[in-house]
Protein backbone atom coordinates (compact mmCIF):
# COMPACT_ATOMS: atom_id res chain seq x y z
CA UNK A 1 0.00 0.00 0.00
CA UNK A 2 0.95 3.63 -0.43
CA UNK A 3 0.73 6.74 1.66
CA UNK A 4 -1.87 9.32 0.66
CA UNK A 5 -1.45 13.10 0.65
CA UNK A 6 -4.52 15.32 0.69
CA UNK A 7 -4.00 18.52 -1.28
CA UNK A 8 -4.96 21.82 0.31
CA UNK A 9 -4.83 25.31 -1.15
CA UNK A 10 -2.41 25.99 -4.02
CA UNK A 11 0.70 27.87 -2.95
CA UNK A 12 2.02 28.77 -6.40
CA UNK A 13 3.92 27.41 -9.36
CA UNK A 14 7.40 25.89 -9.60
CA UNK A 15 8.87 24.98 -12.98
CA UNK A 16 5.40 24.68 -14.47
CA UNK A 17 4.05 22.50 -11.64
CA UNK A 18 1.49 23.53 -9.03
CA UNK A 19 2.59 23.38 -5.40
CA UNK A 20 -0.14 22.69 -2.83
CA UNK A 21 -0.25 23.00 0.92
CA UNK A 22 -0.67 19.54 2.47
CA UNK A 23 -3.90 19.26 4.39
CA UNK A 24 -3.44 15.69 5.55
CA UNK A 25 -0.81 12.96 5.26
CA UNK A 26 -1.97 9.37 5.84
CA UNK A 27 0.58 6.59 5.50
CA UNK A 28 -0.73 3.22 4.25
CA UNK A 29 -4.44 3.40 5.17
CA UNK A 30 -6.64 0.30 5.01
CA UNK A 31 -8.12 -0.66 1.64
CA UNK A 32 -11.55 0.91 2.25
CA UNK A 33 -10.03 4.22 3.34
CA UNK A 34 -7.64 4.21 0.39
CA UNK A 35 -10.54 3.71 -2.03
CA UNK A 36 -12.38 6.62 -0.42
CA UNK A 37 -9.30 8.82 -0.79
CA UNK A 38 -8.93 7.92 -4.48
CA UNK A 39 -12.62 8.47 -5.20
CA UNK A 40 -12.49 11.94 -3.62
CA UNK A 41 -9.98 13.16 -6.20
CA UNK A 42 -8.25 15.20 -3.48
CA UNK A 43 -5.36 12.85 -2.74
CA UNK A 44 -2.02 12.00 -4.33
CA UNK A 45 0.14 8.97 -3.64
CA UNK A 46 3.17 9.51 -1.45
CA UNK A 47 6.14 8.65 -3.62
CA UNK A 48 8.52 8.91 -0.67
CA UNK A 49 10.54 11.60 -2.44
CA UNK A 50 11.19 14.41 0.04
CA UNK A 51 13.04 17.71 -0.19
CA UNK A 52 13.84 19.62 2.98
CA UNK A 53 16.42 21.79 4.66
CA UNK A 54 18.58 19.88 7.13
CA UNK A 55 17.73 22.24 9.97
CA UNK A 56 14.00 21.88 9.24
CA UNK A 57 13.84 18.08 9.32
CA UNK A 58 16.08 17.93 12.40
CA UNK A 59 13.80 20.39 14.19
CA UNK A 60 10.74 18.28 13.34
CA UNK A 61 12.50 15.13 14.55
CA UNK A 62 13.36 16.86 17.80
CA UNK A 63 9.74 17.92 18.24
CA UNK A 64 8.03 14.69 17.19
CA UNK A 65 10.62 11.99 17.95
CA UNK A 66 12.61 13.23 20.95
CA UNK A 67 14.08 9.81 21.77
CA UNK A 68 15.33 9.37 18.21
CA UNK A 69 16.70 12.91 18.22
CA UNK A 70 18.61 12.33 21.46
CA UNK A 71 20.18 9.15 20.07
CA UNK A 72 21.09 10.91 16.82
CA UNK A 73 22.82 13.65 18.78
CA UNK A 74 24.77 11.05 20.77
CA UNK A 75 25.88 9.31 17.57
CA UNK A 76 26.89 12.65 16.06
CA UNK A 77 29.01 13.51 19.11
CA UNK A 78 30.75 10.13 18.89
CA UNK A 79 31.45 10.46 15.16
CA UNK A 80 35.14 10.00 14.41
CA UNK A 81 35.95 8.68 17.88
CA UNK A 82 36.74 5.12 19.03
CA UNK A 83 33.33 5.03 20.74
CA UNK A 84 31.37 5.59 17.53
CA UNK A 85 30.59 1.94 16.65
CA UNK A 86 29.49 1.10 20.20
CA UNK A 87 27.40 4.28 20.42
CA UNK A 88 25.71 3.54 17.10
CA UNK A 89 24.95 -0.06 18.10
CA UNK A 90 23.42 1.08 21.38
CA UNK A 91 21.36 3.78 19.70
CA UNK A 92 20.01 1.28 17.19
CA UNK A 93 18.61 -0.82 20.02
CA UNK A 94 16.92 2.14 21.73
CA UNK A 95 15.43 4.21 18.92
CA UNK A 96 11.70 3.84 18.22
CA UNK A 97 10.88 1.53 15.35
CA UNK A 98 9.20 3.82 12.86
CA UNK A 99 9.66 5.41 9.45
CA UNK A 100 9.97 9.00 8.32
CA UNK A 101 6.39 8.72 7.02
CA UNK A 102 4.76 7.56 10.25
CA UNK A 103 7.15 9.23 12.66
CA UNK A 104 7.37 12.68 11.11
CA UNK A 105 5.37 13.35 7.96
CA UNK A 106 1.94 12.39 9.31
CA UNK A 107 2.35 15.02 12.05
CA UNK A 108 4.71 17.52 10.46
CA UNK A 109 3.77 21.15 9.95
CA UNK A 110 4.49 23.38 6.95
CA UNK A 111 4.40 20.58 4.38
CA UNK A 112 3.78 21.11 0.66
CA UNK A 113 3.30 18.68 -2.22
CA UNK A 114 3.82 18.86 -5.97
CA UNK A 115 1.85 16.22 -7.92
CA UNK A 116 3.75 14.78 -10.90
CA UNK A 117 3.11 12.13 -13.52
CA UNK A 118 6.13 9.91 -14.02
CA UNK A 119 7.27 6.33 -14.04
CA UNK A 120 8.00 5.20 -10.51
CA UNK A 121 7.94 2.04 -8.43
CA UNK A 122 8.33 1.72 -4.69
CA UNK A 123 10.75 -1.19 -4.40
CA UNK A 124 9.27 -2.07 -1.04
CA UNK A 125 8.18 -5.65 -1.66
CA UNK A 126 9.05 -8.69 -3.72
CA UNK A 127 6.35 -8.01 -6.33
CA UNK A 128 7.77 -4.59 -7.20
CA UNK A 129 11.28 -6.07 -7.38
CA UNK A 130 9.90 -8.71 -9.74
CA UNK A 131 8.39 -6.03 -11.99
CA UNK A 132 11.67 -4.15 -12.18
CA UNK A 133 13.62 -7.34 -12.86
CA UNK A 134 11.25 -8.27 -15.68
CA UNK A 135 11.51 -4.80 -17.21
CA UNK A 136 15.30 -4.91 -16.96
CA UNK A 137 15.55 -8.32 -18.60
CA UNK A 138 13.15 -7.34 -21.36
CA UNK A 139 11.79 -10.87 -21.44
CA UNK A 140 9.24 -11.03 -18.64
CA UNK A 141 8.26 -14.58 -17.79
CA UNK A 142 10.20 -16.29 -15.02
CA UNK A 143 13.01 -14.51 -13.21
CA UNK A 144 15.79 -15.90 -10.99
CA UNK A 145 17.96 -13.70 -8.77
CA UNK A 146 20.56 -14.37 -6.12
CA UNK A 147 22.82 -16.77 -7.99
CA UNK A 148 20.62 -19.87 -7.83
CA UNK A 149 19.09 -21.86 -10.69
CA UNK A 150 15.44 -22.06 -11.73
CA UNK A 151 13.85 -25.00 -13.52
CA UNK A 152 10.36 -23.89 -14.58
CA UNK A 153 7.96 -26.43 -16.09
CA UNK A 154 4.66 -25.07 -17.40
CA UNK A 155 5.20 -22.04 -15.18
CA UNK A 156 4.96 -18.33 -15.93
CA UNK A 157 5.47 -15.09 -14.06
CA UNK A 158 7.42 -16.78 -11.26
CA UNK A 159 10.04 -14.70 -9.44
CA UNK A 160 12.64 -16.69 -7.50
CA UNK A 161 15.40 -15.42 -5.23
CA UNK A 162 17.75 -18.23 -4.26
CA UNK A 163 21.45 -18.44 -3.31
CA UNK A 164 24.18 -19.88 -5.50
CA UNK A 165 24.22 -23.66 -5.54
CA UNK A 166 20.48 -23.89 -4.93
CA UNK A 167 18.09 -25.30 -7.57
CA UNK A 168 14.45 -24.27 -7.41
CA UNK A 169 12.00 -26.27 -9.55
CA UNK A 170 8.47 -25.02 -10.19
CA UNK A 171 5.70 -26.93 -11.95
CA UNK A 172 2.47 -25.39 -13.17
CA UNK A 173 2.83 -22.21 -11.14
CA UNK A 174 1.66 -18.72 -12.11
CA UNK A 175 2.59 -15.31 -10.73
CA UNK A 176 4.30 -16.48 -7.55
CA UNK A 177 7.13 -15.16 -5.40
CA UNK A 178 9.64 -17.70 -4.05
CA UNK A 179 12.38 -16.47 -1.72
CA UNK A 180 14.76 -19.14 -0.47
CA UNK A 181 17.29 -18.30 2.26
CA UNK A 182 19.42 -20.56 4.48
CA UNK A 183 16.95 -20.45 7.38
CA UNK A 184 13.56 -19.60 5.85
CA UNK A 185 11.42 -20.06 2.75
CA UNK A 186 8.76 -17.61 1.56
CA UNK A 187 6.13 -18.49 -1.05
CA UNK A 188 3.29 -16.13 -1.90
CA UNK A 189 1.19 -14.89 -4.83
CA UNK A 190 2.53 -11.66 -6.33
CA UNK A 191 -0.74 -9.87 -5.69
CA UNK A 192 -0.39 -10.58 -1.95
CA UNK A 193 3.24 -9.51 -1.56
CA UNK A 194 2.18 -6.60 0.67
CA UNK A 195 0.84 -9.13 3.19
CA UNK A 196 4.39 -10.28 3.97
CA UNK A 197 4.36 -7.64 6.70
CA UNK A 198 1.81 -9.84 8.49
CA UNK A 199 4.40 -12.62 8.55
CA UNK A 200 6.89 -10.19 10.08
CA UNK A 201 4.35 -9.11 12.71
CA UNK A 202 3.56 -12.74 13.55
CA UNK A 203 7.24 -13.63 13.91
CA UNK A 204 7.75 -10.69 16.25
CA UNK A 205 4.67 -11.65 18.27
CA UNK A 206 5.99 -15.20 18.68
CA UNK A 207 9.49 -14.03 19.61
CA UNK A 208 11.11 -15.39 16.45
CA UNK A 209 13.15 -12.33 15.57
CA UNK A 210 16.11 -14.49 14.51
CA UNK A 211 14.25 -15.05 11.24
CA UNK A 212 13.91 -11.35 10.49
Amino acid sequence: GYGYIQRGDPLGQAQGLTVYRVRRFTEKPDAATARRFVDSGEYDWNGGIFIWRVETILAEMARLLPTLNAELQAVARAWGTPAWAETLAGAWQRVPRTTIDYGVMERAERVAVTPVEMGWDDVGNWASLSRLAAAESGTGGNIIHGGGRLLAVEADGVYVHAPAGRLIATVGLRDLIVVDTPDALLICPKDQAQAVRQVVEQLEKEGLREYL
